[in-house]
């Protein structure tokens, strides 16, 4: 089990790990991670949700990475659904994992693929004030988790928990 202390709420947040399954974005884009004079941290490792709740909650739309995923809407007439949300670090390793299988899946609707080189998404795991945990492909079985500064505009591909 993952047990993750929640500071912005107070309270202690915990998620089953296994079995967990996602939906992925159709679509991503790049952005900055952004909030780079600002560390709410959050360091979740295992649950993108509550991070980019309270990345979203504690500043004023600051974490552009997080509140993209938070408003997301995946038709051009909808308003943000609530769920969307910038997966954890180790929720991007377990997708890095099953990449081929989700690319296989994108490619028959005609919707962006993942990155198959190295391109690194944005997680919502903090590192510091300026740095926060990118996720890349390393090779077609696994990725791989850097910190890098907050400034640098990486892709976002957000999930949602089914």
């Amino acid at each position: 089990r993952d047990f993750c202390l929640s500071r912005g709420l107070g309270d202690v947040y915990k998620r089953q790990l296994r079995n967990r399954a996602w939906v992925i974005a159709l679509t991503e884009t790049k952005l900055k991670f952004g909030g780079s004079d600002r560390f709410a941290d959050e360091v979740c490792r295992y649950d993108g949700y509550q991070n980019t709740y309270e990345l979203n909650a504690y500043s004023d739309k600051a974490f552009a990475a997080a509140t993209y995923c938070y408003t997301y809407a995946p038709v051009s007439s909808g308003s943000g659904s609530s769920g969307w949300y910038l997966g954890a670090e180790y929720e991007f390793m377990r997708i890095h994992s099953n990449r081929t299988k989700i690319n296989a899946a994108l490619s028959k609707l005609s919707k962006t693929q993942m990155s198959t080189s190295t391109d690194a998404y944005w997680t919502s795991t903090e590192y510091n004030i300026s740095e926060a945990y990118s996720s890349k492909r390393v090779n077609d079985v696994q990725g791989e988790l850097n910190h890098v500064s907050k400034n640098n505009i990486l892709r976002v591909r957000c999930i949602m928990e089914i």
